[in-house]
């Protein structure tokens, strides 16, 4: 093989190669550009369906705030169970109270805590 014939074949070969790269760019430009707009569909669609469980808790809240004292058979269960969980959370939160009370948070707040820890981390500590 001359030179001349080395030189054609590796012109034609670069040739190929470039005209792949090309068609392979443009491919996976293509798929990302695919991708990139189902993701943003995708994301469309999960705000959506947030939008959708706002609005049923809301009109769930609402029924019970209108209805609570004559709600439907269906539904009457259902609203045993928020009864129950209210004053399941009443009572807890009333145990929170009373035991940041016995151990002398001033009232139980959380602020009061931090307060009663650093006097007592800190006790001793005045030089």
């Amino acid at each position: 093989m001359n030179f001349e014939e080395f030189k054609e074949r590796a012109t034609e070969t670069a040739e190929f190669v470039a005209g792949k790269t090309v068609q392979f760019a443009k491919y996976a430009g293509e798929k990302v550009g695919t991708a990139a707009k189902v993701a943003k569909l995708n994301a469309e669609i999960l705000a959506e369906k947030d939008n959708l469980r706002k609005s049923y808790q809301r009109i769930g809240k609402l029924y019970v705030e209108l209805y609570a004292a004559t709600p439907h058979d269906d539904i009457a269960a259902e609203l045993d169970i928020v009864h129950s969980a209210q004053d399941k959370i009443d009572e807890l939160k009333n145990k929170i109270d009373e035991i940041k009370t016995d151990a002398g948070w001033n009232g139980g707040s959380d602020a009061d805590f931090e307060e009663d820890f650093d006097a007592e981390f800190n006790e001793g500590d005045e030089q």
